[in-house]
């Protein structure tokens, strides 16, 4: 099953939310998505953490006539 807490951000202005079946509050959410950061394509925890699945701030970038 495909964790979705990688793809979330927890909502400004909220206690809790409910993701996959369980009740998080912002503490355990983001201590989830630091663990799901360390999970292996087998599901199982690895030492180090891979650079396809941190998730880079989006940039607004503006584009200028040249």
């Amino acid at each position: 099953m495909v964790s979705r807490l990688l793809h979330l951000e927890f909502p400004e202005g909220v206690k809790t939310i409910y993701v996959d079946g369980k009740l998080y509050t912002r503490q355990e959410f983001n201590k989830a998505q630091l663990l799901e950061k360390r999970r292996g394509s087998k599901g199982r925890f690895v030492s180090g953490v891979s650079s396809s699945k941190i998730k880079f701030p989006k940039k607004h970038i503006k584009q200028e006539n040249l």
